[in-house]
Parts: structure tokens; C-alpha cells; sequence
């Protein structure tokens, strides 16, 4: 059976449900029909997630974590929002792509799209090797458009502020009805997954999602999964003296 290739990348709960025993008998059978020499790829963003935050989600810990590799020596060249997703779609630092900051002259999609860097993505090169790609979620900052970039075949991206509730679906632009923008981008994923996996050619997906990125702003259906579930106790936690702290930091409550 062809294997799926699934990173993630901290910066989802959606895995959980890619990866649901129904659907995965899905994908066998679809499989068994169509097997490409060339993997299949999901890929996986989400936002702030920091490690101990697998202790609450065991599907992801069981099925990705445990089963998969974990890279312990890697460094993010840019910890900052927009510089990285450049970074991620063009394969390159900082000073390379030239996208410094999430907004302004220097930052942003703006800056990214006035730079021609979208001609040249891991879409294009992936689409121009055969592949069927696909892009859900969260792109960049500042992106507001009904603009699709060169290289994806399927595309439903947020539009405009987060968690507004706006979406580019393949140049459409609409407002999405009641759910969470992160169930809906999992609905999504999944949908496309499947059509994608029952084709005869090899598929890259890009799922950004907004979680568990500030503001706490979460579908109410899980409002009570956690309860156990507290913030880590480690040094900063309160921390006493903070005067070698930047001001915003300082003038925070305890």
C-alpha cells in the first residue's frame, strides 16, 4: 500500500480526522487501484504550537510523534510569521527571499508578490514534477485577494484578517457560514485528500491552519475536551523580576 507522507511543522487537531479509520480504508481501497511511484504529501502548519501541547492530542502524539521522526537539532532561521512561511515556500533565508516583517514596505504578501517570488515555489516545482497540488488554510499576512498563485491546481485560502471568515476558493472570494475557519479548512483538506488519492498522479497538500495561534478563538464543540489541561509551569511562569525583560513583557500582569 502507498504510504503518506504527513509533516508537521509547529509555528491540528485536522490530523486526527485525516487520519480517522474510515477514511484510511478509504485511501487502501483508492490505493489498491492507483499507486504512484512518487509519495504522497501532506503538510502540516500549524501556528505557536509548542511540544507539550501533544500531551493533549493522543492521535496526533500516537499516529505522527510515535510513528514518525522528530528532528531534535532544528533551528527555524526566522521565528518571525511572514519571513517564514517565504522560507517555507521558496527554500530559502531571510535574506535571500527579502520578505523582513509580517506588514510594511518590507513584510507582508505585498512584499512577497511585488518580489515575482511566487513564480518560482515548491508548488511550481512540485506541479512542474507531476504533481497535483493543493493549498488550504492560512497562506500569509496581509494576503486579501482573489489572486491564486502559479503552481496549485486546488486552492482555499483565508482572505484578510484572521479568523474573519473570508476564503479564496480558487479565485472566488466568500464568507465562510458558522464554523470555526479551522474546521472548515479540515473539511477541506479531507474532501480534497480523498479526490486527490483516487487519481493517477502523486499529490502535495499544504494545510495552514490558525491554531492554537493567539486570540484563544476556539470552535465551542471542544470547549469542554480539556479539562486537565493547564498552563506549563516553567521559569518565565510568573516570574518575580522582569526588568531585564523588553517593556511589553514588564508591563504585563502577573
Amino acid at each position: 500500500m502507498k504510504k503518506i507522507l504527513v509533516v508537521l511543522a509547529p509555528v491540528v487537531l485536522a490530523v486526527e480526522l485525516l487520519f480517522s479509520s474510515s477514511y484510511t480504508d478509504d485511501m487502501s481501497k483508492a490505493q489498491a487501484q492507483t499507486a504512484p511511484t512518487k509519495p504522497y504529501i501532506v503538510f502540516v502548519l500549524t501556528d505557536d504550537q509548542s511540544e507539550d501541547m501533544m500531551k493533549q492530542m493522543p492521535v496526533l502524539k500516537t499516529r505522527l510523534k510515535e510513528e514518525g521522526i522528530t528532528f531534535e537539532n532544528t533551528v527555524v532561521s526566522n521565528p518571525l510569521c511572514c519571513p517564514s512561511r517565504s522560507t517555507l515556500q521558496r527554500g530559502q533565508y531571510t535574506h535571500n527571499h527579502m520578505v523582513f516583517s509580517n506588514s510594511g514596505s518590507f513584510g507582508g504578501w505585498p512584499r512577497f508578490d511585488a518580489l515575482d517570488r511566487e513564480n518560482s515555489t515548491v508548488a511550481t516545482w512540485l506541479d512542474g514534477a507531476g504533481y497535483r497540488t493543493g493549498y488550504v488554510g492560512k497562506y500569509m499576512n496581509e494576503y486579501d485577494t482573489t489572486w491564486v498563485p502559479p503552481g496549485w491546481d486546488f486552492w482555499y485560502a483565508s482572505a484578510g484578517k484572521p479568523l474573519d471568515g473570508r476564503v479564496n476558493d480558487n479565485g472566488e472570494e466568500y464568507l465562510l457560514p458558522g464554523d470555526h475557519v479551522d474546521t472548515a479548512f479540515k473539511n477541506r483538506a479531507v474532501q480534497w485528500v480523498k479526490y486527490a488519492a483516487s487519481r493517477d498522479t502523486p499529490f502535495f497538500l499544504q494545510l495552514g491552519m490558525y491554531a492554537p495561534h493567539s486570540p484563544g478563538d476556539y470552535a465551542q464543540k471542544y470547549a469542554d475536551d480539556f479539562p486537565d489541561a493547564r498552563v506549563p509551569r516553567d521559569p518565565s511562569f510568573n516570574e518575580q523580576d522582569v526588568s531585564d525583560k523588553p517593556s511589553y513583557v514588564r508591563n504585563l500582569p502577573p
